[in-house]
């Protein structure tokens, strides 16, 4: 571009008539798309001021504003998997697959953190996600914005930036390992040229290949970008001899595979099979018709239509283009590949699993991809010149507002998770402590008492420290669920030995109830009255509160010379639980505390 100012001869509207100085351009090396001398311009030629600046400030924003809204969110699920592994991992260990997913580079990412902050504090690890994230929505600026102009590609960062329909991948930090593969694999096509750069040379070449085997070693998400990347490539007659890129990172793909990934995979392909291809029928559509309709800010509802306008708009661009398309091919490659692979694994779980937000994610890169291709030459004159800015700005409002209210959702949830490990604390001594159970199925599924305690010895906590009397001001459900997780009821039946004594007899006709308080660690028996007697009865423990909770319910049956011998736990407090017995069937049955 020469360096004297450029002014398009255009109606006097502001945006048209924007002007940019080439010596003081501030967004790159690449070449700027080509500009029409005079005459309407299409999208891809009009200029914004300091592009590069702008999508920084609004990455800025983003990053700050999604920390912000998820400064109350605490470390989940998998998460635990690595925190109650990191301290004793080896070399072997950072190449072994994690749910079938080369992963390294998280494994990495979390060792150091857990090493200097340690359990203290959740946001770092949002820190280094929401860098990620960021670094994917400028990535994709830079991209687009070769073939596409600033416009297309200041609004395809804006929706990446706030994308609602994909929050689990901006509110879980877990999520690491999916956003690295995507922010090195843009990476990857942004150094090799992809979206009509021009030709690198051998040092960003290699830096692509770097990038490409980062993607892999990140997550199984890499191999969609690596896809990506070859097809780009390939169309590209310029740059089709780079293809030797994809080699080094190829070959050492397939060694992780047969080495280490293998067996995981056939471990999670054992009900593979016709059923399973038959799944794909309806799980590839469904999951790409989420990804497009979560780019627009759109419920998973609306994955039919977006799926139809999707493929009508690739259809009539390849059609009028043929080949010359940019990136759109290899992002529909991409989109196509992302889905039947993932489906492989995840179709007999159901269609619905297709539109899990952090697959809408990864396909809404692409989905963007395509849409900017598709919209580069349209005339920008008329209600044009604000289609494009309006429904983008539509887009972001309605990202950011899925995302405040996903971001208050998982706080309401993990606030529950944080005061199931608070108990869990508060109990670590207690005589009666099953260190065994998992602590929440939904929430903790890999976590039990142990791995819990011996984690925040090691790493710290954020958490407080809770006291008996503050479990009041906790709800009853909570408190009374997670003691009984913790501390469980132990239920016998036994030969009886003895008659209960008269003054500790308490008799329960049918149908009705009666409720005891019980100190910690003591014993109850529970006895029919009446030769050849049979009752069923419903034994209910809790703590707070003066009802049963519908938490711990248990029927037995108690019949004529056989006890229920109850234990209560031993807390190691100096607790009293609260207990109920209820009659429902069949005659009178009579409990004493403190017998055997």
């Amino acid at each position: 571009m020469p360096s004297s100012r450029i002014a398009f001869r255009h109606e006097a509207n502001p945006v048209e008539a924007i002007t940019e100085q080439a010596g003081a351009s501030d967004d790159g090396d690449d070449a700027d798309p080509p500009l029409s001398p005079a005459g309407p311009l299409s999208l891809r030629e009009v200029r914004v001021p300091h592009a590069a600046k702008l999508v920084l400030g609004l990455c800025v924003t983003a990053f700050c504003a999604i920390l912000y809204a998820a400064r109350n969110l605490d470390f989940y699920f998998d998460e635990w998997s690595f925190i109650g592994t990191a301290g004793h991992w080896q070399l072997r260990d950072y190449f072994v697959p994690h749910n079938e997913h080369w992963s390294t580079v998280p494994m990495l990412i979390y060792k150091a953190l857990l090493d200097t902050v340690g359990l203290r504090s959740y946001l770092p690890y949002l820190g280094v996600l929401l860098l990620l994230h960021v670094s994917i929505a400028f990535l994709l600026f830079l991209i687009i914005r070769r073939r596409g102009g600033d416009v297309l590609a200041l609004s395809a960062a804006a929706v990446m930036l706030f994308l609602g329909r994909g929050y689990e991948n901006l509110l879980w930090a877990f999520q690491i390992g999916f956003l690295g593969s995507v922010a090195f694999g843009l990476l990857a096509i942004y150094l090799l040229g992809g979206g009509g750069g021009e030709v690198p040379g051998r040092l960003r070449a290699v830096g692509g290949s770097a990038a490409l085997l980062l993607a892999l070693m990140s997550s199984g998400i890499g191999l969609f970008f690596f896809a990506a990347a070859a097809v780009d490539l390939f169309l590209d007659g310029r740059r089709r001899r780079l293809l030797w890129v994809h080699i080094a990172p190829g070959l050492a793909y397939l060694w992780w595979y047969f080495t280490f990934g293998q067996e995981a995979v056939a471990q999670d392909h054992t009900h593979f099979g016709l059923k399973t291809l038959e799944g794909l029928v309806g799980y590839a559509p469904v999951g790409i018709g989420s990804a497009a309709a979560g780019t627009f800010a759109l419920s998973p509802l609306w994955a039919p239509v977006a799926l139809a306008g999707l493929t009508a708009t690739a259809v009539l661009l390849w059609y009028r283009k043929r080949l010359d398309t940019g990136l759109s091919i290899a992002a529909a490659v991409a989109i196509v590949l992302q889905y039947t692979l993932t489906g492989l694994v995840r179709a007999r779980y159901g269609d619905n699993q297709a539109m899990a937000p952090r697959y809408a994610y990864i396909g809404a890169v692409f989905v963007l991809m395509i849409l900017a291709e598709a919209l580069r030459d349209a005339r920008w004159r008329g209600v044009r010149r604000a289609f494009v800015p309006i429904t983008a700005a539509c887009m972001v409002a309605g990202g950011a507002t899925v995302l405040v209210q996903q971001a208050g959702r998982w706080t309401d949830t993990l606030t529950t998770q944080k005061y199931e490990l608070e108990i869990t604390w508060l109990f670590r001594d207690a005589p009666s402590l099953d260190r065994t159970v998992v602590l929440d199925r939904r929430l903790l599924p890999v976590v039990d008492p142990s791995l819990y305690i011996a984690t925040r010895l090691r790493y710290g906590t954020h958490l407080p420290e809770l006291t008996v009397a503050q479990l009041a001001g906790i709800k009853p459900l909570i408190v009374n669920s997670e003691m009984r997780t913790l501390l469980p009821l132990h239920v016998t039946s036994t030969t009886s030995s003895t008659p209960l004594p008269a003054q500790c007899r308490s008799a329960v006709p049918t149908g009705s109830h009666v409720d005891l308080t019980v100190p910690d660690g003591s014993t109850a028996s529970v006895q029919t009255l009446g030769a050849h007697a049979a009752s069923q009865v419903n034994l209910a423990a809790w703590y707070l509160g003066n009802k049963p909770d519908g938490g711990y319910q248990q029927w037995w049956s108690v019949t004529s010379g056989h006890d229920l011998t109850i234990a209560f736990p031993d807390s190691g407090q100096h607790l009293s639980w609260h207990f109920r017995l209820t009659d429902a069937s069949g005659g009178t049955v009579a409990v004493c505390v403190g017998a055997h």
